[in-house]
């Protein structure tokens, strides 16, 4: 009895430390998404979505596929100046996704900018060794 117990707890640990492991994973995608929004780069935003990803920005229809996905980025941020991106909360989902929920702030660009503020939803996928968005939804708190 003793060994199965020990080895109910070894597994139970084990799991424990690669749960982790995958979260510290996970939190070094969505600080490289947050990187490349607040630098405006779209080829590196894209690059942070899967194939297959869905955007669902404010006013918008869905929006799915990488390529569509770049599309979209390419003209809203024509209009962008700067935003931050702050992680409020990550919890994993299985073995495999994680719910990452934030805030974003803001300025839009041009002779008379905007100070916008908003919040976000991005599920998180593991690919490979590696986590991309899969789902990101976000709006405007005005």
């Amino acid at each position: 009895m003793r060994k199965w117990v020990s080895a109910f707890f070894l597994i139970v640990a084990t799991m424990g430390a690669a749960v982790a492991q995958d979260m510290s994973s996970f939190q070094a995608s969505a600080e490289r998404m947050a990187a490349a929004l607040k630098s405006l780069d779209v080829d590196a935003i894209t690059q942070m979505y899967a194939e297959d990803a869905r955007i669902l920005p404010p006013g918008k229809d869905i929006i799915q596929g990488r390529e569509a996905i770049k599309a979209f980025w390419i003209e809203d941020l024509k209009t962008t100046a700067e935003i931050t991106v702050t992680q409020v909360d990550a919890k994993p989902l299985g073995d495999s996704n994680v719910l990452e929920i934030g805030r974003f702030s803001g300025k839009t660009a041009g002779d008379n900018p905007e100070e916008f503020a908003g919040k976000f939803i991005t599920i998180w996928h593991k690919v490979g060794d590696d986590w991309k968005a899969t789902d990101d939804i976000w709006n405007l708190n005005k």
